[in-house]
């Protein structure tokens, strides 16, 4: 992994956009687990001593691996399998044509290259409909996945008794009170939730607003940030992802998220886009109006907002598990507590504070 780091920071830049510094980081944590696992493995021999050879190995272990971290979080699957004598089946994120197949095939190539035989570690690029033959098959015995709660769902109904190590998706939702620095904010919030190319599962999916927040000021501070931001790839020196949708995908696309295109360019009943309009005031005071809107103006890639305004209507617990550059804002007559409270009755976030 040393001699090979290059190819694997850059197919992370090149294909899902992540920064050289994000990209960098992946592969530190990769190559750590290629350290760990032959360590854990000495140790576990040596306590159980009395444990015998299988020739023939422990059997099948597949790996779906996801989109937003394509190496680390596979590579910690796999050497722990193959340290452990299963033949381990590699399925990367989406069908061939997905973007986070390079990657991944960088990862399983360096394990080849270093006298990992093709036959106990298998690299199986397939569309959904085949990895669902792959997750039903008799010879599946275990297998680990990271990605969509839906996804898990359907793996769980094709192969009830299959052993799933699964970790599902969650998005988090931030709190703010009126004692929030709003311009600070406002930076922090629109980095978290468009870095890692917009598929870090621990960035923001909504903010709720307390009693006495300014909504006026936090939608405008959070507006300036993401106008300044560009559409462009790893190589734009500020950039936001531009991969995660080029067009309205078809239901049934390899890849394709379920409600993402929807959610990027529909409001729910009660919520309305919001957008800088015209210049109004005058002098110091004088700055750019915020304008609502029921529908996506300009390119639904680009960071943008959607505002509650009408709490009546609007289904909080239906707050999407949704990985792209759309946030709402959602205005509450509660104080923190409240706001937890409600975040605890939601299941597809992460955490929320």
């Amino acid at each position: 992994f040393v001699e090979l780091r290059d190819a694997l920071i850059q197919s992370n830049m090149l294909t899902i956009s992540k920064s050289a510094l994000e990209a960098d980081g992946e592969v530190d944590e990769t190559t750590e687990f290629g350290i760990l696992h032959p360590l854990l493995l000495k140790q576990f021999l040596g306590e159980n001593q009395e444990l015998e050879e299988a020739p023939e190995g422990n059997g099948t272990y597949v790996v779906i691996c996801p989109k937003n971290f394509p190496q680390a979080i596979p590579a910690a699957q796999i050497f722990a399998r193959l340290a452990a004598g299963y033949r381990v089946i590699v399925k990367p994120s989406g069908g061939e044509e997905e973007e986070a197949t390079w990657p991944t095939y960088e990862l399983v190539k360096a394990l080849w290259d270093a006298g990992v035989p093709k036959e106990a570690l298998v690299w199986l690029p397939c569309d959904n409909e085949h990895a669902r033959y792959l997750s039903a098959h008799d010879e599946c015995e275990r297998l680990g996945f990271t990605g969509s709660t839906s996804t898990a769902h359907a793996i769980c109904e094709s192969n009830p008794d299959l052993e799933i190590i699964g970790e599902t998706g969650g998005r988090n939702i931030v709190v703010v009170d009126p004692t929030t620095d709003l311009k600070r904010f406002a930076v922090s919030f629109v980095h978290s939730m468009v870095d890692f190319g917009k598929q870090k599962c621990s960035g923001p999916i909504a903010i709720i607003a307390t009693k006495g927040v300014n909504i006026e000021e936090l939608q405008w501070e959070l507006l300036g940030v993401m106008e300044g931001m560009v559409l462009g790839d790893a190589l734009t020196g500020k950039h936001v992802d531009c991969t995660v949708l080029s067009k309205k995908p078809k239901p049934a696309a390899p890849g394709a998220q379920p409600g993402l295109y929807e959610s990027l360019t529909t409001p729910r009943a009660g919520e309305k886009f919001i957008y800088l309009g015209a210049m109004e005031g005058k002098g110091k005071k004088r700055k750019r109006r915020v304008e609502r809107s029921s529908a996506c103006r300009g390119n639904p890639e680009h960071p943008h907002l959607k505002l509650v305004t009408d709490s009546s209507k609007f289904d909080f617990a239906g707050i999407e598990e949704i990985f792209g550059p759309v946030a709402t804002i959602v205005p509450i007559e509660g104080d923190v507590d409240m706001a937890l409270d409600m975040i605890d009755t939601l299941q597809g976030t992460l955490t929320g504070g």
